[in-house]
């Protein structure tokens, strides 16, 4: 559009009817018009992201999927990969999907999606491979994005309008897998030293996982589900549900509501807003929470909790119990040969200790058993 209005104008000045005078207003005009779109970018896609803590990468404006209308379809494949490699996966403006196969080599399928053939064609999927100093015949790390390729000269053009969404396949057993997406990540059947995923905005699933797992959200639910290994998330906004993990848990989370169940490990949770629901639960278990309610079923390890607006009902507790809470009652119900010290105390409400056979053993507001 900025070329177009100066090429009339050029053409107006030939001509002989503008002076200098408007011509001067008009180039005021224009700096202007290039610093306010300058500065909108930057806040948009720059200190908005990195406000909430997302990693600056991208490089497209994003708009909803019903305007890109133009769609084209590639795959690439990356050869020499084994146990040792590292593989790095970022879509700025899409999405992630990585399942394993019974190949030696990387399959990665990409839909490109542009509100225009030239935007389309401005996007590009890059891979660039390091090999291995000791054995050139396998790599060390593969690095896989999607780039902006508009000409530098190009001063007053903008940035593309898309995304790029992957389907990855790869060997079941990978040194570390790090992957950043704007949208949806989408992670199953994969032994990994390492998992790092980073998401902006959208749903993570984790699924059937061997190997340490970490998780970065900044709006969205986040799902895990059968992991051999620990896992420690941060999400900023967003529910947050986690079944059948072989390994401890550290959860730090702004808002949202939490669900674990059959966690075997110690589990760690700092939440600001948000009720939490636990279940079957081995290990130790840590609470620091500002407001929302709290439900624990089946703690076999040591539990303390602190809480400021709130209710905490326990059932089946077989160790010790510290309990606080500013504003809310306190239920505990003790497991049958439950052993340990019970403690709780609320500043507004009732702390209620009951045995196994639901009968009352002390009721007041601050309560110590054992």
């Amino acid at each position: 559009m900025i070329k177009i209005f100066l090429l009339i104008i050029f053409l107006l000045v030939l001509a002989g009817l503008i002076n200098k005078r408007v011509l001067r207003v008009i180039a005021v005009l224009l700096v202007v018009l290039m610093l306010y779109r300058e500065v909108k970018n930057y806040w948009i896609e720059n200190y908005w992201h990195v406000k909430r803590g997302a990693n600056l990468y991208s490089s497209y404006h994003h708009v909803n999927d019903y305007l890109l209308k133009f769609v084209q379809r590639e795959s690439f494949d990356v050869v020499d990969v084994n146990f040792g490699t590292k593989i790095s996966i970022i879509s700025p403006g899409g999405s992630i999907r990585v399942t394993p196969w019974d190949k030696d080599n990387i399959r990665i399928k990409v839909i490109k999606r542009a509100v225009s053939k030239k935007d389309l064609k401005n996007i590009k999927v890059s891979i660039e491979t390091k090999r291995k100093s000791s054995d050139e015949s396998s790599l060390d790390s593969v690095f896989i994005t999607d780039i902006d390729s508009s000409p530098s000269w190009d001063l007053f053009g903008t940035k593309p309008v898309g995304k790029v969404d992957y389907q990855i396949s790869m060997p079941y057993k990978m040194a570390s897998l790090f992957l950043e997406a704007h949208s949806d990540i989408d992670v199953s059947g994969l032994n990994v030293e390492e998992l790092n995923v980073k998401n902006r905005k959208g749903r993570v699933v984790i699924d059937d996982i061997k190997g340490v797992v970490s998780i970065y959200a900044v709006k969205g639910s986040v799902n895990i589900t059968s992991i051999r290994g620990n896992v420690s998330a941060n999400v900023l906004i967003g529910n947050v549900n986690c079944s059948n993990i072989f390994g401890s848990i550290s959860l730090e989370s702004k808002k949202g509501s939490v669900c674990f169940s059959n966690i075997v490990g110690p589990v760690d949770i700092s939440l600001k807003r948000g009720d939490i629901t636990l279940v079957d639960l081995l290990g130790k278990l840590n609470i620091d929470s500002l407001k929302g309610s709290i439900s624990v079923d089946k703690a076999k390890g040591p539990i303390a909790i602190q809480l400021k607006h709130g209710s905490v009902e326990l059932r089946d507790v077989y160790k010790e119990a510290n309990v606080f809470t500013n504003n809310g009652s306190i239920d505990i119900y003790r497991a049958v040969g439950a052993e340990g010290k019970i403690r709780g105390r609320t500043l507004s409400g009732q702390v209620t200790v009951r045995d196994s056979q639901g009968h009352i053993v002390a009721s007041s507001r601050e309560v110590t058993i054992g």
